[in-house]
């Protein structure tokens, strides 16, 4: 267990680093930390998990680092390019978390909860498209939309995982899914509108690190 509490080390700190180069808008800082964060996140997953990891899990994480890598240039090409990589991301924790789903378990009462979550998810959608989308030209919205309906769809998939597993460990990356719509809700306003951009880094990390976590505690 040391090598992996050496590497956990060097991901928080490798966090703490990049989150306080974005903050601080230090791009040099950012260039040499960003694209450490999730390399780390994955070999940690890898020597936690063993012969039980998850392609899924670890793609997801690979994903993301791409997206880091292509979200430290601000051209509109790499930020569609960094969006398509955490887009991925998403979808391959959506099917892990599926697959992952007990579905025997899954009552019929719970069809309602479902249902009133996917409104609120459908609210938040409205809310934030609403607010955003007169930001964005013609060509960008429909990409927006797809990626903003995937991620709602990982948050989705990872409450069926939470429901049908009903421990307190379940509720891990469903809180991370959580976290990343923030950090991703935040990062498109400060982009497009030129808002805070602050707490875009310190959710973002703590939600690929909840994800993690919940696909070691719950796999």
């Amino acid at each position: 267990m040391v090598f992996p509490l050496t590497v956990f080390i060097l991901f928080v700190l490798t966090a703490v680093f990049e989150s306080a180069a974005h903050i601080r808008q230090n791009q040099k800082m950012q260039r040499i930390f960003k694209p450490l964060c999730m390399p780390l996140l994955a070999l940690l997953y890898l020597l936690c998990a063993g012969r039980e990891a998850s392609f899924l899990i670890i793609a997801g994480l690979l994903f993301g680092m791409l997206g880091d890598i292509f979200l430290l240039s601000d051209d509109s090409k790499n930020f569609l390019l960094g969006a398509g990589s955490f887009l991925a991301g998403h979808i391959c924790y959506t099917a892990a978390f599926l697959r992952h789903t007990n579905w025997t378990l899954l009552s019929g009462g719970m069809a309602w909860g479902m249902a009133a979550a996917a409104a609120l998810y459908a609210v938040y959608l409205c809310l934030v498209a609403r607010k955003l989308m007169p930001s964005l030209d013609g060509a960008m919205r429909p990409g927006i939309l797809a990626y903003m309906g995937v991620i709602l769809l990982m948050s989705i998939s990872s409450l069926l995982l939470m429901l049908s597993k009903g421990t307190p460990a379940s509720a891990v990356p469903f809180v991370g899914s959580l976290l990343f719509i923030l950090s991703d809700t935040v990062l498109a306003f400060s982009v497009f509108q030129k808002k805070a951009h602050w707490p875009v880094m310190p959710t973002y990390l703590s939600a690929q690190f909840l994800i993690m976590l919940g696909a070691l505690l719950v796999f």
